[in-house]
């Protein structure tokens, strides 16, 4: 596989344009930057993509085999639980293998799920205290309101309409011509 060299781009200071042409210049440099970036991020990951393609097969093949291993060991292990006497796991020379004991957790019983649960906790007194309610402020509720800025100050809130700059450079499949 052939490796692409890359020449690091040059980072000088822009200056501020002074009127609407060197805007335009800017613009058009901006439009080659952003147009060179999308093929060098292409090129990198057409590279990546040959990697993983040329070890895949090998890793895979390898998943398998450490699978196959994994349950022989196991079948193994259930089988033989004398070996284990009270530990949990057994040490040998290249490793350790044995059981851990997880955290409990609820799972729903076959034929059930957690949907279905919650409507027999509904049904008891006791049943709801094992039910959480999540309180969270209703912003899309209260801007819809459209309150007046009086009635949101006491709660501690304001309305605001935040403004943001954006550039939508003009994206060719062919780098542009470079700016003079």
């Amino acid at each position: 596989m052939k490796s692409t060299k890359l020449n690091p781009v040059a980072v000088a200071p822009t200056p501020l344009p002074r009127n609407r042409a060197e805007v335009e210049m800017l613009l058009s440099e901006l439009a080659l930057a952003k147009n060179n970036e999308r093929l060098t991020a292409a090129a990198m990951d057409a590279e990546l993509l040959a990697v993983r393609d040329k070890f895949q097969p090998n890793l895979a093949a390898l998943a398998d085999r450490l699978t196959e291993l994994t349950q022989a060991a196991q079948a193994w292990a259930e089988a033989n639980p004398r070996e284990f006497g009270q530990q949990r796991s057994l040490e040998f020379g290249a490793g350790t293998l044995g059981f851990r004991t997880h955290p409990p957790k609820l799972k729903p019983l076959p034929k059930w799920n957690f949907d279905r649960v919650l409507e027999n906790l509904r049904r008891t007194e006791a049943g709801r205290a094992f039910i959480r309610v999540k309180e969270e402020v209703d912003k899309e509720g209260l801007l819809a309101a459209d309150l007046p800025a009086e009635s949101l100050r006491p709660l501690g809130l304001q309305v605001i309409q935040e403004e943001s700059f954006y550039i939508t450079p003009r994206l060719t499949d062919t780098p542009l011509r470079q700016a003079a």
